[in-house]
Protein backbone atom coordinates (compact mmCIF):
# COMPACT_ATOMS: atom_id res chain seq x y z
CA UNK A 1 0.00 0.00 0.00
CA UNK A 2 3.00 2.26 0.73
CA UNK A 3 4.07 1.91 -2.67
CA UNK A 4 0.50 2.52 -4.37
CA UNK A 5 0.38 5.51 -2.31
CA UNK A 6 3.98 7.06 -3.52
CA UNK A 7 2.73 6.25 -6.89
CA UNK A 8 -0.86 8.03 -7.08
CA UNK A 9 1.28 11.13 -5.17
CA UNK A 10 2.62 10.88 -8.71
CA UNK A 11 -0.41 11.58 -10.47
CA UNK A 12 -1.33 15.00 -9.87
CA UNK A 13 -3.76 15.73 -12.77
CA UNK A 14 -5.96 12.64 -11.59
CA UNK A 15 -9.35 13.28 -11.03
CA UNK A 16 -11.14 9.85 -10.92
CA UNK A 17 -10.38 7.29 -8.34
CA UNK A 18 -11.91 3.86 -7.57
CA UNK A 19 -10.44 1.44 -4.92
CA UNK A 20 -12.05 -1.47 -3.85
CA UNK A 21 -10.61 -4.20 -1.26
CA UNK A 22 -11.21 -8.18 -1.62
CA UNK A 23 -12.96 -9.43 1.56
CA UNK A 24 -10.74 -10.18 4.05
CA UNK A 25 -8.03 -8.60 2.67
CA UNK A 26 -4.78 -8.88 5.20
CA UNK A 27 -4.05 -4.82 5.43
CA UNK A 28 -2.91 -2.92 8.04
CA UNK A 29 -4.70 0.36 9.31
CA UNK A 30 -1.29 2.22 9.08
CA UNK A 31 -1.51 1.02 5.39
CA UNK A 32 -4.77 1.93 4.70
CA UNK A 33 -3.95 5.37 5.84
CA UNK A 34 -0.53 6.09 3.90
CA UNK A 35 -2.76 5.18 1.16
CA UNK A 36 -5.64 8.20 1.93
CA UNK A 37 -2.68 10.21 2.79
CA UNK A 38 -1.17 9.90 -0.47
CA UNK A 39 -4.73 10.33 -2.59
CA UNK A 40 -5.03 13.49 -0.55
CA UNK A 41 -2.03 15.15 -2.26
CA UNK A 42 -4.30 15.29 -5.48
CA UNK A 43 -5.99 18.53 -5.45
CA UNK A 44 -7.76 17.91 -8.67
CA UNK A 45 -9.64 14.90 -7.68
CA UNK A 46 -13.45 15.32 -8.62
CA UNK A 47 -14.74 11.43 -7.63
CA UNK A 48 -13.57 9.27 -4.91
CA UNK A 49 -15.13 5.59 -4.66
CA UNK A 50 -13.39 3.41 -1.77
CA UNK A 51 -14.93 0.16 -1.36
CA UNK A 52 -13.27 -0.87 2.36
CA UNK A 53 -16.12 -3.64 2.77
CA UNK A 54 -13.52 -6.30 4.84
CA UNK A 55 -14.65 -6.44 8.32
CA UNK A 56 -12.39 -4.48 11.01
CA UNK A 57 -9.91 -3.29 8.35
CA UNK A 58 -11.16 0.78 9.32
CA UNK A 59 -10.25 2.11 12.48
CA UNK A 60 -10.09 5.48 13.93
CA UNK A 61 -6.74 6.15 11.96
CA UNK A 62 -8.09 5.18 8.74
CA UNK A 63 -11.35 7.48 9.51
CA UNK A 64 -8.61 10.47 10.34
CA UNK A 65 -6.79 9.88 7.00
CA UNK A 66 -10.00 10.09 5.41
CA UNK A 67 -11.52 13.37 6.89
CA UNK A 68 -7.92 14.89 6.21
CA UNK A 69 -8.21 13.65 2.62
CA UNK A 70 -11.75 15.51 1.87
CA UNK A 71 -10.92 18.75 3.80
CA UNK A 72 -7.71 18.60 0.84
CA UNK A 73 -9.83 17.81 -1.66
CA UNK A 74 -12.59 19.70 -0.87
CA UNK A 75 -13.72 19.87 -4.48
CA UNK A 76 -14.74 16.07 -4.84
CA UNK A 77 -18.15 16.09 -6.58
CA UNK A 78 -18.70 12.40 -6.19
CA UNK A 79 -18.09 10.79 -3.00
CA UNK A 80 -18.60 6.96 -2.11
CA UNK A 81 -17.17 5.36 1.30
CA UNK A 82 -18.12 1.68 2.48
CA UNK A 83 -17.02 -0.14 5.31
CA UNK A 84 -18.08 -2.16 8.21
CA UNK A 85 -17.73 -3.48 11.84
CA UNK A 86 -14.99 -0.81 12.25
CA UNK A 87 -11.99 -0.86 15.12
CA UNK A 88 -13.00 2.67 15.82
CA UNK A 89 -13.05 5.57 18.59
CA UNK A 90 -15.57 8.80 18.05
CA UNK A 91 -12.48 10.67 17.26
CA UNK A 92 -12.64 9.14 13.64
CA UNK A 93 -16.04 9.50 13.27
CA UNK A 94 -15.75 13.57 14.09
CA UNK A 95 -12.50 13.64 11.68
CA UNK A 96 -14.79 12.40 8.81
CA UNK A 97 -17.78 14.68 9.67
CA UNK A 98 -14.94 17.52 9.74
CA UNK A 99 -14.34 16.30 6.09
CA UNK A 100 -17.83 15.38 4.62
CA UNK A 101 -18.38 19.57 5.99
CA UNK A 102 -15.44 20.78 4.12
CA UNK A 103 -16.90 19.81 0.58
CA UNK A 104 -17.15 23.17 -1.25
CA UNK A 105 -19.26 21.33 -4.54
CA UNK A 106 -20.90 17.45 -3.85
CA UNK A 107 -23.09 16.55 -5.95
CA UNK A 108 -23.37 12.68 -5.09
CA UNK A 109 -22.65 10.81 -1.76
CA UNK A 110 -22.89 8.01 -0.83
CA UNK A 111 -22.17 6.53 2.46
CA UNK A 112 -22.74 2.94 3.53
CA UNK A 113 -21.64 1.93 7.57
CA UNK A 114 -22.66 -1.83 7.91
CA UNK A 115 -22.67 -4.14 11.42
CA UNK A 116 -21.00 -1.07 13.11
CA UNK A 117 -21.49 -0.67 16.61
CA UNK A 118 -21.99 2.87 15.75
CA UNK A 119 -24.00 5.13 17.99
CA UNK A 120 -26.85 7.40 17.30
CA UNK A 121 -25.17 9.72 18.54
CA UNK A 122 -22.11 9.52 16.18
CA UNK A 123 -24.02 8.69 12.97
CA UNK A 124 -26.08 11.42 13.82
CA UNK A 125 -22.81 13.86 13.74
CA UNK A 126 -21.74 12.42 10.32
CA UNK A 127 -25.13 12.99 8.55
CA UNK A 128 -25.74 16.38 9.89
CA UNK A 129 -22.04 17.21 8.39
CA UNK A 130 -24.06 15.90 4.76
CA UNK A 131 -27.00 18.32 5.79
CA UNK A 132 -24.40 21.14 5.08
CA UNK A 133 -24.40 20.37 1.21
CA UNK A 134 -26.67 22.74 -0.83
CA UNK A 135 -25.98 20.66 -3.89
CA UNK A 136 -27.13 17.14 -3.83
CA UNK A 137 -28.85 15.33 -6.60
CA UNK A 138 -27.88 11.86 -5.45
CA UNK A 139 -27.83 10.73 -1.93
CA UNK A 140 -27.05 7.31 -0.53
CA UNK A 141 -27.39 6.56 3.41
CA UNK A 142 -27.03 2.94 4.28
CA UNK A 143 -26.83 2.13 8.03
CA UNK A 144 -27.60 -1.62 7.81
CA UNK A 145 -27.44 -3.77 10.94
CA UNK A 146 -26.23 -0.64 13.02
CA UNK A 147 -28.79 -1.06 15.87
CA UNK A 148 -28.20 1.95 18.00
CA UNK A 149 -29.20 4.21 15.09
CA UNK A 150 -32.22 6.00 16.36
CA UNK A 151 -34.14 9.67 16.31
CA UNK A 152 -31.13 12.02 16.00
CA UNK A 153 -29.83 10.12 13.01
CA UNK A 154 -33.20 10.19 11.66
CA UNK A 155 -33.72 13.63 12.51
CA UNK A 156 -30.28 14.86 10.30
CA UNK A 157 -31.55 12.65 7.22
CA UNK A 158 -34.85 14.88 7.54
CA UNK A 159 -31.86 17.79 7.51
CA UNK A 160 -30.35 16.53 4.64
CA UNK A 161 -33.59 16.15 2.14
CA UNK A 162 -35.10 19.60 3.39
CA UNK A 163 -32.14 21.33 2.65
CA UNK A 164 -31.05 19.22 -0.81
CA UNK A 165 -34.38 19.28 -3.00
CA UNK A 166 -32.54 18.84 -6.23
CA UNK A 167 -31.79 15.22 -5.14
CA UNK A 168 -33.38 13.52 -7.87
CA UNK A 169 -31.77 9.92 -7.06
CA UNK A 170 -32.10 8.65 -2.77
CA UNK A 171 -30.73 5.27 -1.59
CA UNK A 172 -31.91 5.13 2.01
CA UNK A 173 -31.27 1.49 3.87
CA UNK A 174 -32.01 1.07 7.90
CA UNK A 175 -32.53 -2.26 8.40
CA UNK A 176 -32.35 -3.51 11.94
CA UNK A 177 -32.39 0.03 13.33
CA UNK A 178 -33.96 1.64 15.37
CA UNK A 179 -36.65 3.21 12.88
CA UNK A 180 -39.89 3.86 14.40
CA UNK A 181 -43.06 5.63 13.58
CA UNK A 182 -41.82 9.03 14.26
CA UNK A 183 -38.83 8.46 12.56
CA UNK A 184 -41.71 7.49 9.60
CA UNK A 185 -43.27 10.75 9.68
CA UNK A 186 -40.37 12.51 9.43
CA UNK A 187 -38.62 11.48 7.12
CA UNK A 188 -41.96 11.93 4.85
CA UNK A 189 -41.66 15.35 5.68
CA UNK A 190 -38.56 15.60 4.36
CA UNK A 191 -39.61 13.43 0.92
CA UNK A 192 -42.12 16.38 0.57
CA UNK A 193 -39.41 18.71 0.01
CA UNK A 194 -38.05 16.58 -2.91
CA UNK A 195 -39.76 17.83 -6.30
CA UNK A 196 -37.44 16.23 -8.25
CA UNK A 197 -36.89 13.12 -7.26
CA UNK A 198 -37.31 10.37 -9.83
CA UNK A 199 -35.72 7.24 -7.83
CA UNK A 200 -35.98 5.64 -4.35
CA UNK A 201 -35.01 2.87 -2.57
CA UNK A 202 -35.97 2.42 0.87
CA UNK A 203 -35.37 -0.40 3.08
CA UNK A 204 -37.11 -0.48 6.56
CA UNK A 205 -36.59 -4.19 7.14
CA UNK A 206 -36.65 -5.63 10.78
CA UNK A 207 -37.25 -2.37 11.94
CA UNK A 208 -39.90 -0.83 15.25
CA UNK A 209 -42.10 0.61 12.51
CA UNK A 210 -45.96 -0.38 12.31
CA UNK A 211 -48.04 -0.29 9.52
CA UNK A 212 -49.09 3.13 9.95
CA UNK A 213 -45.58 4.76 9.93
CA UNK A 214 -45.25 2.57 6.24
CA UNK A 215 -48.37 4.04 5.46
CA UNK A 216 -47.32 7.53 6.23
CA UNK A 217 -44.10 6.97 3.77
CA UNK A 218 -46.25 5.78 1.26
CA UNK A 219 -49.12 8.71 0.83
CA UNK A 220 -45.86 11.00 0.98
CA UNK A 221 -44.93 8.97 -2.30
CA UNK A 222 -48.28 9.28 -3.72
CA UNK A 223 -47.30 13.29 -4.08
CA UNK A 224 -44.09 12.75 -5.65
CA UNK A 225 -45.32 13.45 -9.45
CA UNK A 226 -41.59 13.08 -11.23
CA UNK A 227 -41.29 9.29 -9.34
CA UNK A 228 -40.11 6.47 -11.82
CA UNK A 229 -38.37 4.41 -10.10
CA UNK A 230 -39.34 2.82 -6.57
CA UNK A 231 -37.61 0.12 -4.44
CA UNK A 232 -39.38 -1.47 -1.47
CA UNK A 233 -37.75 -3.43 0.79
CA UNK A 234 -40.53 -4.08 3.81
CA UNK A 235 -39.06 -7.66 4.92
CA UNK A 236 -39.98 -9.20 8.58
CA UNK A 237 -42.46 -6.06 9.00
CA UNK A 238 -45.73 -6.72 10.65
CA UNK A 239 -47.95 -5.40 7.82
CA UNK A 240 -51.79 -6.55 6.16
CA UNK A 241 -53.71 -6.17 2.87
CA UNK A 242 -53.64 -2.04 3.91
CA UNK A 243 -50.23 -1.80 2.75
CA UNK A 244 -50.69 -4.00 -0.44
CA UNK A 245 -53.71 -1.32 -0.67
CA UNK A 246 -52.01 1.83 -0.49
CA UNK A 247 -49.11 0.15 -3.02
CA UNK A 248 -51.91 -0.99 -6.17
CA UNK A 249 -52.80 2.91 -5.56
CA UNK A 250 -49.65 4.00 -5.45
CA UNK A 251 -48.85 2.49 -8.95
CA UNK A 252 -52.04 2.99 -10.21
CA UNK A 253 -51.54 7.10 -9.89
CA UNK A 254 -48.16 7.81 -10.64
CA UNK A 255 -45.78 6.95 -13.63
CA UNK A 256 -43.75 4.58 -11.87
CA UNK A 257 -42.22 2.03 -14.66
CA UNK A 258 -39.33 0.41 -12.56
CA UNK A 259 -41.31 -1.36 -9.23
CA UNK A 260 -39.60 -3.76 -6.89
CA UNK A 261 -41.12 -4.99 -3.77
CA UNK A 262 -39.54 -7.38 -1.03
CA UNK A 263 -41.92 -7.86 2.05
CA UNK A 264 -40.57 -11.48 2.75
CA UNK A 265 -42.37 -13.00 6.21
CA UNK A 266 -44.65 -9.69 6.14
CA UNK A 267 -48.15 -10.61 6.28
CA UNK A 268 -49.33 -9.58 3.28
CA UNK A 269 -52.15 -11.60 2.21
CA UNK A 270 -51.84 -14.04 -1.46
CA UNK A 271 -55.10 -11.72 -3.03
CA UNK A 272 -53.38 -8.13 -2.10
CA UNK A 273 -50.60 -9.38 -4.02
CA UNK A 274 -52.27 -10.45 -6.91
CA UNK A 275 -53.89 -6.60 -6.81
CA UNK A 276 -50.85 -5.15 -7.13
CA UNK A 277 -49.23 -8.07 -9.70
CA UNK A 278 -52.58 -6.74 -11.83
CA UNK A 279 -51.27 -3.65 -12.67
CA UNK A 280 -48.41 -4.73 -14.23
CA UNK A 281 -51.24 -5.61 -16.88
CA UNK A 282 -52.47 -2.03 -17.38
CA UNK A 283 -48.74 -0.32 -17.92
CA UNK A 284 -46.31 -0.73 -19.61
CA UNK A 285 -43.41 -1.56 -16.93
CA UNK A 286 -40.02 -1.56 -17.56
CA UNK A 287 -39.43 -3.63 -14.87
CA UNK A 288 -41.66 -5.19 -12.26
CA UNK A 289 -40.66 -7.48 -9.20
CA UNK A 290 -42.68 -8.63 -5.90
CA UNK A 291 -41.55 -10.72 -3.76
CA UNK A 292 -43.20 -11.68 -0.64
Amino acid sequence: MISLSEAIQGKKRLSSINISLRPYTNITDFGLSALLNGISTILALSELDLNFMSPGIVSSKTLESLGGLLKKCSSIATLNFQFQSTNHSNSGFFALSEGLRALKQAKHISLTISKDSISDETAALIVNAISHQRQLSKLVLCFPMCGYIRDRTFQGICSILNCNSSISKLEISLSETQFSDDAAKMFASGLNSLVDLTEILLDISQTNVSENGVICVLDCLLSLGKLRRLNLVLNHLSLSDVIGDKIATLLRHTEIINFSLFGVQSNISALAIENIQQIRKTRNFKHFLVKI
